[in-house]
């Protein structure tokens, strides 16, 4: 039998200080796991490194 749930993948793109989109797609991701029929994966762009062309300095890229 296979598993036919819904996967789902929240992607957090918002990496900036004071953003609140960790905290929005913490509530989403809360709210669909409560379902039996999705599978909640979890992706925050914020661990990631950045790019140079989007953060030109170390101190942007680290943070």
């Amino acid at each position: 039998m296979s598993d036919s749930r819904l996967r789902l993948t929240v992607i957090v793109g918002s990496v900036r200080d004071g953003r609140i989109g960790s905290t929005v797609a913490t509530w989403f991701a809360g709210q669909a796991a409560q379902r039996a029929d999705i599978e909640v994966d979890w992706h925050n762009t914020q661990f990631h490194a950045k790019p140079v062309a989007l953060c030109p300095t170390a101190a942007c890229r680290e943070a």
